[in-house]
């Protein structure tokens, strides 16, 4: 949620102008009629990351308004498939970090980081959730967010136990 009214605050303080669209990153070919351009770089090329990040971006824009996103490789820095929650908000940190580092990163409005983790529950069951970071610009705020945690059905777990990412196991199952 702070994400979110962070980008509606940013959204409504813009100036519908093609000079504020090539100030995003969107160039001035991109902008509307009057309108302007929000550019968010994604910290992976994964694209159901860039197709989530543009959902949840899209939801939050004025009517007349365009959306550019693009995703971008960011390495997170922490195993294949992170295991607890400081590790896995350390993935999404690093990502974060290398994208901005790019150069799509640096022109962005936004860039946002997913790292979806896991850990054992109290139980002892796998259960997997995922943090969230969002920056803009050149603030030094970073936005930070953990999702619920879900369980994970019998099936992910023996893939996981044998050494499978989440996203793979889920694939296969």
């Amino acid at each position: 949620q702070a994400c979110a009214q962070g980008a509606r605050s940013f959204a409504r303080s813009l100036p519908p102008s093609s000079a504020m669209a090539e100030a995003t990153g969107c160039g001035s070919s991109d902008a509307l009629d009057g309108g302007w351009c929000l550019s968010v770089v994604v910290a992976s090329a994964s694209r159901p990351k860039i197709e989530a990040a543009k959902a949840g971006f899209e939801r939050m824009l004025p009517e007349g308004a365009q959306l550019k996103v693009e995703g971008v490789e960011a390495a997170s820095g922490v195993s294949a498939q992170p295991m607890g929650g400081e590790e896995t908000r350390r993935g999404a940190l690093e990502r974060l970090a290398a994208a901005r580092a790019t150069a799509a990163g640096r022109e962005a409005d936004f860039v946002i980081a997913f790292e979806g983790g896991c850990e054992e529950d109290p139980s002892g069951r796998k259960v997997c959730f995922a943090v969230i970071c969002i920056q803009y610009r050149d603030d030094p705020y970073i936005s930070e967010v953990r999702s619920a945690t879900h369980s994970l059905p019998p099936g992910i777990e023996a893939l996981l136990a044998e050494g499978q990412e989440l996203g793979v196991a889920t694939d296969r199952l």
